[in-house]
Order: C-alpha cells, then sequence, then structure tokens
C-alpha cells in the first residue's frame, strides 16, 4: 500500500486527538472516582464508627441499670423482671465462690465458658457463641458486693435490626466465614458472603477501577467491623450501602465523558482529514505536475488557488525548475546531436538521419570529405589553430544545400538536397579547397572526395556506414580524383583488409611462414668473391603466395616492417654461418626501410646480431633506397656511418631514379650503386639508355663505388655491360632468386669453373 503523506498526517493527528482524549478522560475519571471513593470510604468508616459506639452504648446502659439491682440486694424474682424488662436473655454472676448462671436462658456454663467468665472481668464487652447462638455480652462490676455481672443478650435479626436503625445502614452477621450471612438487614436475604467481602472498600480509591464497578455489576459497597472478643468463634458484621445507588451517578458521568470523547476523536478526526486533505492537494498537484515534467511534457503549467505562501514559493520554485530542466534538455540534445568543435551535426545525428532517409525509401547521397593535410596544420601551428581551421572549413559546408556532418576528426560528411555528378563534386571541391587566412597565416586545405549513391550504392544504414569507411580510405589514396563506390573498389578494400589481418596473424606466428631466396650476382670481370641479394617471400595458408611489392608496402603502412627486417637479418646470419661452415665467403644483401634505418633501436640490434663473430659484419651489405634519403639527408647519413663503423657495408638502390644528386652523393658513406633495372632493360638497343648508363658507371667509378647492374635479361644487355666498367650484374638471365640449398649448389659450381 502506497505510503501517502494525508495518510500519515491524518494518523499523526487522530494519535494526537486519542492521547489528548485519553489524558482528559483519565484525568476525569480519576477526578471523579477520587470524590466518590472519598464519598463511600467515608459513609462506610463513620457508619463503622458509629456501630461501635452503639454497642458500647447498649453495654453501658444496662450496665447501670444492673448495678443498681444489684445495689439493692434484689430478690432472684425481682432480678428476672429487670431481665425481661431490658431483654436480658441470661445473667452470669462471678464472686469468689466462682461462677454462677442465675438465669434459665440456658441450663449451664461448661467449665471452658466459666474460666472465660472468670478471665474476662477487665472487658466491658464481649461474645460468645453459645449452641450455635451469638451472645452480647456486658461486663459490670458492683462495687458493694465486690462482684461481676455479666449480662448477655442474643445477637438475632431484631437485635441486628435495632442496631442498623441506630446506624441508618444495612448490618449482615457473618460467623466463622460462612457462605451466606448468617443474620442480615438486607432485602436480598441470599446475598453471599463473598460478595460482601467483595464490596469491601478499602482507603485506595484504585478499587473503584474494578471492572466489575465499572460495568455496574458490583451490587453493594461494603464495611467489614471484625467483633474483637469473640470467645468460641470469629464473627464479622459487614456494613453495606448499595452500590448502584451510590455509583450510577457516577457511572452515567463516566460513560457520558466516554461518550463525548468518542464523538470528539470523530470529530476532529474528520477535522484532521479535512486539513490533511487541504495540505496534501497542493503537494498531489505538484506530483503530477514533476510527473508530466519527468516525462518530457513541458507544455504544463499549473496555477491552483488559495495557497499558503510556503507552497506558492514552492510551485514557483518548480515552475523555474522546470524552465531549466527544458533548456539544459534542449541544450543537451543539441549537443547530443552536434560537434563539439564546429557547428555542424555529429555522428550520432547521422545515424538516425541516414536510418531515417532509408525508412522513407528516398534517393540520396552521402560526400565523405577528409582534410588531408590536417595533422601537418595541427602539428605545425597546434590545436586551437586547427580547431579554428575545422570552425572556417564547417562555414563553407554550412553554406552548401543539405545536411553537414563532421564525421571524425578531420572527416566531414554533406548530404545534398539534391544528388550531385562528379563535375559539380568537382566543382564544389574547388571551392572547398580555396585558401583563406586565419590568425594572419595563409591556410590551404587539401581534401579528398568519395560518394554514395542510395540506394543504389547501398541498401541500407549498415551497408551505407561500412562502404563509406571503404570510400573514406580509397578516397585519400586517390585525392586528385572523385571516388565512386564500385563493387570492385570493395573487393579490392576488403582484400587489403585480409591482408591486413593475415599479415598480423603472421607477426604473431613470428613469421614462420616467411623464407627467403638468394639472387646471385655475376662479377663482369673476375670473379674474386661471391654476392647474393636475399629476397623475401611469403606463402599464406589463407591467401596463397603474396608479392613481396604488395605485403612489404603494406608493413610500412601498420608498423611491423621492423619485424619482418628483424627476422631477415637473423636468418641471412643463420644462412652465411652456413655458407661459411662449406667454405664459401659470400656477401648479401638486405634490403631495408626508411622505418628500420631511423628505427631508435636499430644500430642496437645491428651490434647484438653477431656475438659469437662466426661471420663477418663485411659480408652483410644494407641497401636503401634513395627515397630513404628526402627527408632528413644529415640525419640517414649519421645513421648510415655508424652502420659502415660497425663494419656493414651500404648500398644505393634504385640508383637514378629521381631523388639522386651529386651534390650529397660523394658524402654518403656508399659502398656499392645499383643501376635500376629501368636502364638495363632493352640496353642493347637503346643509345639514350646507354649513354645514361655510362655516365652512371662513370659516376660510380670517381667516387669509387661498385656498380651492380640490375635487371638484366638478355645476352646483348649482359654483354654490353661486360664491354664497360660495370663489376656486377643481376638478373634472370644468370639466375633466378634460389633457396639456400640452391645458392650453395650454384656457388660451388661457379667455384668449379673458376678452378
Amino acid at each position: 500500500m502506497p505510503n501517502y503523506l494525508y495518510l500519515r498526517i491524518l494518523k499523526l493527528i487522530v494519535i494526537l486527538v486519542l492521547s489528548t482524549a485519553f489524558v482528559i478522560l483519565v484525568a476525569v475519571w480519576q477526578s471523579t472516582s477520587k470524590t466518590v471513593h472519598k464519598n463511600i470510604y467515608g459513609s462506610l468508616t463513620h457508619v463503622q464508627s458509629s456501630t461501635e459506639d452503639h454497642l458500647r452504648k447498649i453495654s453501658d446502659s444496662n450496665s447501670d441499670v444492673l448495678k443498681i439491682a444489684f445495689n439493692d440486694n434484689l430478690s432472684l424474682g425481682e432480678l428476672k423482671s429487670i431481665q425481661q424488662t431490658l431483654s436480658i436473655d441470661f445473667l452470669v454472676l462471678n464472686t469468689e465462690d466462682g461462677v454462677e448462671l442465675i438465669t434459665d436462658s440456658f441450663s449451664e456454663l461448661t467449665n471452658i465458658e466459666k474460666n472465660l467468665f472468670e478471665l474476662n472481668t477487665q472487658l466491658t464487652y464481649f461474645f460468645l457463641l453459645k449452641n450455635d447462638q451469638l451472645y452480647f455480652i456486658n461486663n459490670a462490676y458492683i462495687e458493694s458486693s465486690e462482684r461481676q455481672v455479666y449480662h448477655g443478650y442474643k445477637i438475632n435479626e431484631a437485635w441486628l435490626k435495632n442496631l442498623s436503625d441506630l446506624s441508618g445502614i444495612n448490618l449482615s452477621l457473618v460467623i466463622n466465614d460462612q457462605s451466606a450471612p448468617t443474620i442480615t438487614t438486607l432485602e436480598d436475604p441470599i446475598i453471599s458472603t463473598l460478595i460482601l467481602q467483595k464490596g469491601v472498600v478499602s482507603d485506595s480509591y484504585f478499587d473503584l477501577f474494578n471492572p466489575s464497578i465499572i460495568f455496574g455489576l458490583q451490587p453493594l459497597f461494603t464495611a467489614e467491623l471484625s467483633l474483637s472478643n469473640v470467645i468460641g468463634a470469629h464473627a464479622s458484621i459487614f456494613m453495606s450501602i448499595n452500590a448502584e445507588r451510590v455509583s450510577g451517578n457516577f457511572l452515567k458521568l463516566q460513560s457520558t465523558i466516554g461518550v463525548v470523547a468518542l464523538i470528539a476523536v470523530i470529530i476532529a478526526s474528520f477535522l484532521g482529514l479535512l486539513t490533511t486533505k487541504k495540505i496534501t492537494r497542493p503537494i498531489e498537484a505538484l506530483t503530477k505536475y514533476a510527473s508530466r515534467i519527468s516525462k518530457g511534457d513541458y507544455r504544463a503549467n499549473i496555477t491552483p488557488e488559495g495557497l499558503s505562501a510556503e507552497f506558492q514559493s514552492l510551485f514557483n520554485t518548480f515552475d523555474s525548475m522546470k524552465q531549466n530542466i527544458e533548456q539544459r534538455e534542449s541544450e543537451i540534445l543539441y549537443r547530443s546531436l552536434h560537434d563539439s568543435v564546429t557547428p555542424l551535426h555529429n555522428r550520432e545525428f547521422i545515424k538516425s538521419y541516414v536510418v531515417s532517409k532509408f525508412e522513407q525509401a528516398f534517393e540520396f547521397q552521402g560526400v565523405i570529405i577528409h582534410i588531408l593535410n590536417f595533422r601537418e596544420i595541427n602539428d605545425v601551428f597546434g590545436n586551437e589553430f586547427g580547431d579554428a581551421c575545422l570552425v572556417r572549413f564547417s562555414n563553407r559546408l554550412l553554406s552548401l544545400p543539405g545536411k553537414a556532418a563532421r564525421f571524425s576528426g578531420a572527416e566531414f560528411l554533406w548530404f545534398p538536397d539534391t544528388i550531385c555528378d562528379l563535375k559539380t563534386l568537382a566543382s564544389i571541391k574547388l571551392d572547398l579547397q580555396k585558401s583563406f587566412i586565419e590568425n594572419g597565416i595563409n591556410v590551404r586545405l587539401q581534401i579528398s572526395i568519395g560518394k554514395l549513391d542510395c540506394p543504389i550504392d547501398a541498401q541500407n544504414n549498415t551497408q551505407f556506414f561500412k562502404r563509406l569507411a571503404i570510400l573514406s580510405d580509397t578516397s585519400k589514396d586517390n585525392p586528385d580524383t572523385i571516388q565512386s563506390f564500385s563493387t570492385e573498389v570493395e573487393r579490392e578494400y576488403l582484400d587489403r583488409l585480409t591482408l591486413v589481418s593475415e599479415l598480423s596473424h603472421e607477426m604473431d606466428k613470428n613469421c614462420e611462414n616467411f623464407k627467403l631466396v638468394y639472387q646471385p650476382y655475376k662479377g663482369l670481370h673476375q670473379q674474386t668473391r661471391y654476392r647474393a641479394e636475399a629476397l623475401l617471400r611469403w606463402h599464406s595458408k589463407v591467401l596463397g603466395n603474396v608479392a613481396p611489392d604488395i605485403f612489404i608496402p603494406l608493413a610500412e603502412e601498420i608498423g611491423v616492417i621492423n619485424q619482418i627486417t628483424e627476422w631477415v637479418i637473423e636468418t641471412v646470419v643463420n644462412d652465411l654461418k652456413c655458407l661459411t661452415k662449406q667454405n664459401i665467403a659470400c656477401e648479401i644483401s638486405i634490403n631495408i626501410s626508411s622505418q628500420d634505418l631511423f628505427d631508435e633501436n636499430f644500430i642496437s640490434k645491428l651490434e647484438s646480431i653477431n656475438e659469437d663473430h662466426e661471420i663477418e659484419n663485411s659480408s652483410i651489405s644494407f641497401e636503401l633506397t634513395e627515397s630513404v634519403l628526402v627527408n632528413d639527408v644529415a640525419a640517414a647519413r649519421e645513421l648510415m656511418q655508424s652502420i659502415k663503423r660497425l663494419g656493414f657495408k651500404l648500398a644505393l638502390d634504385d640508383f637514378g631514379t629521381g631523388y639522386s644528386s651529386l651534390a650529397y652523393l660523394s658524402t654518403l658513406p656508399v659502398d656499392t650503386i645499383k643501376l635500376d633495372h629501368a636502364f638495363v632493360k632493352d640496353l642493347s638497343v637503346s643509345l639514350d639508355k646507354r649513354t645514361l648508363s655510362k655516365r652512371i658507371m662513370q659516376i660510380a667509378s670517381d667516387y669509387n663505388m661498385e656498380l651492380v647492374a640490375e635487371g638484366v635479361e638478355d645476352k646483348d644487355s649482359l654483354s654490353y655491360l661486360m664491354e664497360q666498367s660495370c663489376e656486377w650484374a643481376q638478373g634472370f638471365y644468370m639466375s633466378k632468386p634460389l633457396a639456400l640449398e640452391d645458392v650453395t649448389r650454384y656457388f660451388q659450381h661457379q667455384s668449379d669453373k673458376n678452378i
């Protein structure tokens, strides 16, 4: 059951009313009870004292008459006459000769009784039970004859009635705790002794709180007068008054008080209910108001009337809170759907927008735009400057018709109102790339664009975002064109993802599916030593054989080329050891990338690869392409010199393809120049290539560098090279790349030919 506030307040009011009524009721009952008890107890106590006085008076008056009679020495007949006149039932004379019974009320006294009369000479009166009859006995002392005269009276209805009339109260005599009174003046003669005993009123008013009295079941209020000096028995006289007569008004008063209290409680509870309703009604209204606000219904207004100042202030506070919540929720909603840096929408908005487009089955176009040089801007000018550039670029997007959003760091998504063709997108691209001035700096953003036409290129939101990611990557690789989606583009992208996954898995297995093959060099003038280039091969269990020109650039892109190069170097060292054990002195060339060269741990790794010194470091040559030197020639030169100091050799691969400069070539610690196969192909028939190749051969000779011609595939080219100053030739015409066992036999065969 709900714990409503008005019920709690009502309970509190009822408890307070009941408590107050109970306290008042108890106080009134206590006051009236004390008054009634005082009256009852006072009356009974007074009657008890009066009864005792009457007994003494009866004793004293009769004793005076007898004293006169005995002083006059009356005869026995005269004594009997006095006995009858005074209603004396017997006379006993106590003399020096003993106890003498001088009346005939009963025949004789027992010895015990005579002894009692002799012993009780000092008592004014006492009681004697004889033959089931109780006698009231008075003692009169006759001074003239020094005798004791005892005169006794039967205690019967007449005697008790006489005493009752004198006391003005009903009396009941109970002998030896009999179940019923022996004699009583009550109208109900069958009253029990137990009732008389229960009706005894003590000096405490708590007696009136007896349930039998409260509910009117107590017939009598009594006081017990225990008769003293009773010979041969125990007797009591109970004085009683009618309880209903005495306490009837008291009970009526108590009932009236109870009824009044009950009515007061009912009225107070009803008024409490009205009060609590009046108090809680504004709270109930406020609760409903808050409930509607919690459900996002901010249109609700509440204007209750007749409110106290406190409740009015509370309602005003709630209304102000509603407005603040509405404002904050509006801000939160805006932020949840807008980018934190730019005024554009964010990814969450795009997700819901695309879903709605597909649900409405509308044709629409998604254009993915990527700022290619944003990272460089951030690195050079800082993040704040980069954010400012993003805002400028976003404002340009907002000027285009449609919806625009910032998808990620430097990636944006635009939904034109109408589908744009490639020409229109190319024009928009030019406008977006126009330079602008930011903080005094001329900024020109380079962007790539890809487009997705729906529902042709994507039929649902999952497919849309998946293919959008493909377009994002492929457009960055082809920034000069507007990249459109095609199944072929998707296939190539997915193949690349598979290749990345397999290559990463291969790294986890420590290149177990990699192997090295060696393509020998042919000495064109004299074969004093053997040389070969180590070439990497990969046979994937999923993809099969993967060409080096596919997976090596990918390895550089995903950052695993260092791990591959380390494996290649370790394998070459081990293979050289095998060749050395077979008395084959060989120099192996290993290709390394710019990532390898500029790796901070590369030099330290080279220091440890040949710790056992089973081979000479000079038997390993590292090949670098000219592109490695472009970004930082000085740093590259320093690292190359460190390699040379360790005893390794260096070769410049693909020489002549576009970056070489004689100005810095002379400063590089290079031992060998490898003439690119583009200059060697068709060498026998191309005059231009012969001229260029002669010049490169001359350069190598001038700088005291050996020259290796790559890609020799025919006899005429080989013959021409032998006629010139070229020392080495490499190509399929002499030998294809061979496994270690095969290249070992190849060198051994060459050695036998030289012999």
